[in-house]
């Protein structure tokens, strides 16, 4: 008995994946819902007391590869990573005197990048599926 198979649709298929590797549009749709969604729920996790820093949130440089996303103002390291503070200190904007020595920080910004690490393969799956649907 011999069994014949024809594997010119899997190595059709095989030559395509090749070339998505490489594939700038689908890297671009990738890197373009990643930034979206992470600037979404880093504004969702970000303090507001004045509400600048939560508005602040942009997407800056892009490349091929990369997507970086910034938040210019002056303290957001401080909210996100906390700060010391001279205790006794009068702060007028708060109409009292310090009196922690640390205030820790709120750290929006890595729950943020933990929160994309565990949900990545969801989405690269998902988008990976609609990209195949459409360029096959």
């Amino acid at each position: 008995m011999s069994v014949t198979t024809d594997t010119r649709e899997l190595d059709e298929f095989a030559e395509k994946m090749a070339l998505m590797a490489d594939d700038i549009e689908f890297k671009s749709m990738l890197l373009n819902e990643l930034a979206a969604r992470f600037l979404r729920r880093v504004k969702q996790l970000t303090p507001v007391e004045s509400g600048d820093l939560r508005r602040n949130w942009a997407v800056g440089e892009k490349t091929d590869n990369e997507v970086i996303i910034v938040n210019p103002t002056s303290y957001a390291e401080y909210v996100e990573n906390g700060h010391r503070q001279d205790v006794g200190r009068y702060v007028p904007k708060l109409g009292k005197k310090l009196v922690k020595p640390w205030v820790k920080g709120k750290f929006f910004t890595k729950k943020t990048i933990a929160e994309m690490e565990r949900t990545f393969p969801t989405i690269s799956d998902k988008l990976l599926e609609e990209y195949l649907r459409r360029s096959l």
